[in-house]
């Protein structure tokens, strides 16, 4: 499931589904192994991960794809 959310002090005038995006929560850890979760995040965006993963155990589970666009997109990591 994706789930949008949106916040803003002026109304919202843009398509639902939006293609940058300045944070991105994954609370399914599964999901690193089979989703591009980062792909939408402009750069410096935020990823969010919420799981019991090691640093190097998401190394191991994460997709390539994310992981090279969290090094060229410069995003900062929580988990």
């Amino acid at each position: 499931t994706v789930s949008h959310i949106r916040t803003s002090t002026q109304p919202i005038n843009k398509p639902f589904n939006s293609q940058q995006v300045n944070v991105v929560l994954c609370n399914n850890a599964s999901f690193l192994k089979k989703y591009r979760l980062t792909k939408d995040l402009n750069d410096g965006g935020i990823f969010v991960i919420n799981c019991a993963y090691t640093n190097n155990q998401l190394n191991k589970v994460m997709l390539n794809d994310m992981k090279r666009d969290i090094k060229n997109k410069n995003l900062w990591i929580c988990y």
